[in-house]
């Protein structure tokens, strides 16, 4: 590919779009703050592999200057690095900060041109405080050599050498370098025939990538939704049903996306083998279904912004903030002593989660009081923009908060319904027991003679549990439903259609109740903890909830097919729940997690960027990150680089 004089933006993965707005933004920084810059997309690094060398390679061979800037990013490796030169106006913390508060947001969220224009207006910014701090005007440091943004995010084959033979063919010279990189669809100086459209790049892909690929987006999709019901709930609240409507539309869309999205991976997990087409076929329709769900969101970021423009009465909004952190801290204290008390009658493992989430809940509310803090220091400070997004991180951090109490407050009444389920159960139980021994008696049937003495033997044991002390009903009734499954079989093939039909009424009323609980249970543990689920536990929620919402479709019409929904729901629940405690016990396990605040905050998903100073929002906020274990801030130092280039910046994982 020919790289045009002056040319800024090279997307080689083809995943920016249009680019003359970015174009615009990289001008107007140049001539604005004699700051220059180039975008270019990569699938991953090679030719040298690994973030740093590569950017410090580059350097090099391009001889970046005092003004010239970095932002390299891995769309497939899902790696980004940022960095200015050391000898320019921008200091290594504010590159930190522009990477951290700004960039990553955005690429958790795969918003590739949001990530390069983040850059171009942190940079701004920077530069703009540098100069006030120090007094001087305009004027630049030194020569001016041709700055450069790199959003990386394409073909990962193109090395530095072929960006080195791109730039210099530009120029008019030549370099000696094997091959000819290939072309990704869409980007920059790529001859187009009009009207043609583009190849698709997935269409290249093996199933290893497609797999890399849908993995983190089905998680970042998901966050993203997560997020966006956040803050429309937080609109509702300050507007009304009215205005929020036309954003419920678009979140409901994403949803629908998501949703089927979630339901071919579980295809792609089960035990049924798929052939190589099926796989791909799937995996494809994953990427775009989630790319569908953010582009949902995307599409109203504007416009909610708009709506919810805290910038035009910041002191009201940090009052209302800090109102709001006093009012749950006062509700957390009320919940915790009711919850420890269900522990006179249920079992630890049934409490246990409900109490790690207040826990939780108690860490999160610290930080958002810290963030009202520093939202009032901002304001006092004429700094209205960053005041807004440390409101906006107390919201955030307040709204899961009440979540998790709401929740906390109703699995009490779901255990409580749960246990009264369960006697049910055990009377139903006891009732096929006889059905079946009275068969027994009129001869023949001798298969249910095991199948009624099991069942027989699990509700002897649970009666005897349920009369010992604390007890967990949702795990007594999976006993219990497993108990009886050989009886069930039986029953079923010497019954009229009649009595099966009503057999299943019987059993449905209170396996759908066991469903809720379970699918409640997992939804309120993952969503207090999503920064630290994957994507095996979300897919398998996921599921949950949509067996869950089949069956309570179809038991007045359909009361067996509502059944096998019912199970099929506890079932998912139940591999949710596990999945997440294995992924949370992991996290949790990382030396660098523990009980800090900021580690609370990254188990919950929550972006740091608006908690610890600055930042933004995903979904209808913009910008933001689910973040399945975080984000990799912060630079490193590698050798080499020109101009300055190679002794800081900021980049990582995302």
């Amino acid at each position: 590919m020919d790289v045009s004089p002056g040319q800024r933006v090279v997307d080689e993965a083809g995943v920016l779009g249009s680019i003359q707005t970015l174009d615009s933004s990289i001008d107007r920084l140049a001539e604005d703050q004699h700051l220059t810059l180039y975008v270019i997309t990569v699938d991953e690094f090679t030719d040298p592999s690994g973030a740093d060398a590569w950017v410090s390679r580059f350097s090099e061979l391009n001889d970046l200057g005092a003004t010239d800037a970095v932002l390299v990013i891995a769309t497939q490796a899902r790696q980004a690095k940022f960095e200015a030169s050391s000898s320019g106006p921008i200091t290594q913390e504010q590159q930190q900060r522009i990477y951290q508060d700004r960039i990553f947001p955005k690429l958790r969220d795969t918003d590739w041109t949001g990530a390069a224009e983040a850059a171009v207006d942190g940079m701004r910014e920077a530069a703009q405080s540098s100069r006030a701090s120090s007094g001087g005007g305009g004027g630049s440091q030194g020569l001016i050599s041709g700055g450069w943004l790199l959003a990386a995010g394409g073909a990962g084959a193109v090395g530095v050498w072929a960006w080195r033979r791109r730039r210099r063919r530009a120029d008019g010279t030549s370099i000696g370098t094997p091959g000819t990189p290939s072309q990704a669809a869409g980007a920059p100086g790529t001859a187009r025939v009009p009207g043609a459209a583009p190849a698709d790049p997935l269409a290249g892909m093996d199933l290893a990538q497609l797999r890399a690929e849908a993995g983190p987006l089905l998680v970042a999709a998901d966050d993203a939704v997560a997020r966006s019901a956040e803050e429309l709930e937080f609109a509702r609240a300050q507007y009304g049903d009215e205005a929020v409507r036309p954003f419920e539309a678009a979140l409901a869309q994403a949803r629908e996306s998501l949703t089927r999205s979630f339901q071919l991976q579980q295809q792609l997990d089960d035990d049924i083998p798929d052939t190589e087409q099926q796989q791909r076929s799937w995996l494809t329709e994953i990427i775009r279904g989630c790319r569908a769900a953010q582009a949902s969101l995307t599409a109203k970021q504007e416009e909610f912004a708009r709506l919810r423009r805290l910038e035009d009465s910041p002191a009201e909004a940090i009052s209302a903030a800090g109102n709001g952190v006093e009012q749950e801290r006062a509700r957390l204290e009320r919940t915790r002593p009711r919850i420890r008390e269900l522990t006179g009658r249920f079992a630890v493992g049934a409490v246990e989660p409900i109490l790690d989430s207040l826990d939780e809940a108690g860490r999160r509310l610290d930080l958002a009081a810290e963030s009202v803090d520093r939202a009032r220091t901002h304001l006092e400070a004429g700094e209205v923009s960053a005041a807004a997004l440390a409101v906006r991180g107390a919201e955030e951090a307040t709204g899961q908060v009440r979540s998790v109490i709401a929740a906390a407050e109703r699995s009490a009444g779901e255990l409580e319904q749960a246990r009264a389920s369960l006697e049910e159960a055990l009377e139903q139980a006891e009732a096929d027991v006889a059905e079946a021994q009275a068969l027994l008696g009129r001869g023949g049937y001798a298969d249910l003679s095991g199948a009624a003495a099991r069942v027989r033997q699990a509700v002897s044991a649970i009666r005897a549990e349920l009369a010992a002390g604390p007890v967990d009903p949702q795990a007594q009734a999976r006993r219990l439903r497993e108990a009886r499954v050989q009886l069930d079989e039986g029953l079923a093939s010497v019954r009229d259609a009649h009595a099966r039909d009503r057999s299943a009424r019987q059993t449905l009323a209170h396996t759908l109740i066991s469903a809720q609980t379970a699918v409640a249970a997992a939804t309120d543990y993952v969503a207090a903890r999503r920064g630290g689920v994957g994507q095996q536990a979300r897919t398998a929620l996921h599921e949950a909830q949509r067996h869950l919402a089949e069956a309570q479709r179809l038991r007045d019409a359909e009361p067996t097919a509502a059944l096998t929904e019912a199970n099929q729901a506890l079932l998912r629940a139940q591999q949710a729940q596990s999945g997440a405690d294995a992924d949370v016990r992991s996290f949790r396990a990382d030396p660098g997690a523990g009980g800090s605040n900021r580690n609370s905050a990254l188990l919950g998903g929550l972006l740091l960027g608006t908690l610890l100073g600055g930042g933004n929002h995903g979904g209808f906020g913009g910008g933001g990150s689910g973040g399945f274990g975080g984000g990799s801030f912060g630079g490193g130092s590698f050798g080499g680089g020109g101009g300055g280039f190679g002794s800081g910046g900021a980049g990582g994982n995302f």
